[in-house]
């Protein structure tokens, strides 16, 4: 947080004993109630106190923290006023809602293709699994047991880009407010801003007593050759409920993997049929080894079906690089010897249908159990 100026310093000293030091007005909308409130009956959120901000990775982190507990909608919208603008400020909404170890998304406008989507979608998070759609074409993915959630990322990303906001200006207190019952404080921020491309910001910040931002509003001047006004909105609203599974999710194909010394098997549990010819990528590698190939399904594969899948051999092709060659039965285990103890090495498998492309790996395929995609 840069210093306030000497001055304005000065006359927040001089007039700290006063209750009305700086105008307790508020310009909201009707679901808004302005207050006057005195000095000694303020409660401050984490990282401010009755004049400013005075710490916003303090702030930010109890907003964090708060809404760990909670379920809550989030809307992030970036709206340049010039037909372009900044790589950083491009046009873009982003709408979520988070709670209970789950997250949906929605991501549209010009600004989605900075981040590693590249394409407006919507998406869904639930354990380790995360599935997404493409908007234009309806294309859809679900991965299981991977690594990286992209989907948290994003959500994640909220957070860090209003404390580069509130960090980069003095945000001086303007009273408190109550929505939907709950009384917030108001800080402002207008002038000069030490955020990268950007000259001036004027930006409000309602804050609730534990420091849930519950908006964070505002516009920008950039600058450069390409200088745009942006307007911006950073909204969070604590809801009752957590997500559920959206309706365009109901088509996929709800598959676990569980695998023993002789196979992987892969049962399916509702969604798409999966057609008889499909192609099974699958993966298995060890400290040294990786190996991949396909195995063509011999029949449809349904609700209620099993796949079993052997790997019968491996071909060394270059260095550590193997080419597998497997065998696939349905609904009954396959009689040829693999050619791996299957529990000892890592697996993974991937199908694609019509509109789903499915990939199970890692921690969603175990000896002892399964986990559903």
């Amino acid at each position: 947080m840069r210093r306030l100026p000497a001055l304005l310093l000065a006359l927040l000293v001089l007039t700290s004993g006063c209750s009305g030091f700086l105008p307790w007005t508020d310009s909201g909308s009707g679901e808004e109630t302005p207050t006057a409130t005195s000095t000694g009956s303020l409660s401050p959120p984490p990282g401010a106190n009755g004049e400013w901000i005075v710490d916003a990775e303090r702030l930010v982190s109890a907003h964090e923290s708060a809404l760990e507990s909670e379920p809550y909608r989030m809307t992030v919208r970036i709206r340049p006023r010039q037909d372009v603008g900044s790589r950083n400020w491009m046009n873009s909404t982003l709408t979520a809602h988070v709670g209970g170890g789950r997250a949906g998304i929605r991501e549209t406008g010009e600004g989605v293709v900075v981040n590693k989507m590249g394409n407006p979608y919507r998406g869904y998070t639930w354990n380790d699994s995360v599935a997404w759609c493409r908007l234009a074409d309806d294309t859809c993915r679900v991965n299981s047991g991977w690594d990286s959630n992209f989907i948290r990322q994003r959500i994640g990303s909220v957070a860090p880009r209003m404390k580069t906001i509130l960090s980069s200006a003095d945000f001086l207190a303007n009273g408190t407010t109550v929505r939907n019952g709950t009384k917030l404080y108001r800080y402002e921020a207008s002038g000069s801003s030490t955020l990268e491309g950007v000259e001036t910001l004027s930006a409000t910040a309602l804050v609730d007593e534990r420091g849930i931002i519950h908006d964070l509003s505002g516009t920008v001047q950039t600058t450069g050759t390409r200088s745009a006004t942006v307007e911006f909105d950073y909204q969070h609203e604590l809801v009752s409920n957590p997500p559920t599974p959206p309706k365009w999710m109901d088509d996929r194909p709800r598959l676990t993997v569980q695998r023993n010394e002789s196979e992987v098997t892969v049962e399916h549990h509702g969604g798409k049929r999966i057609p008889a010819g499909t192609n099974v990528r699958v993966s298995v590698s060890n400290d040294t080894i990786f190996g991949s190939g396909t195995v063509q399904l011999p029949k449809s594969l349904e609700k209620g079906d099993a796949a079993h899948i052997t790997v019968t051999s491996l071909e060394d092709t270059e260095g550590h690089s193997y080419r597998i060659t497997g065998n696939a039965t349905i609904n009954h285990p396959s009689s040829i010897n693999p050619a791996i103890n299957h529990t000892k090495w890592a697996s993974g498998i991937g199908l694609r249908t019509e509109r789903w492309r499915v990939s199970i790996l890692g921690s969603a395929i175990r000896n002892d159990s399964n986990s559903t995609a």
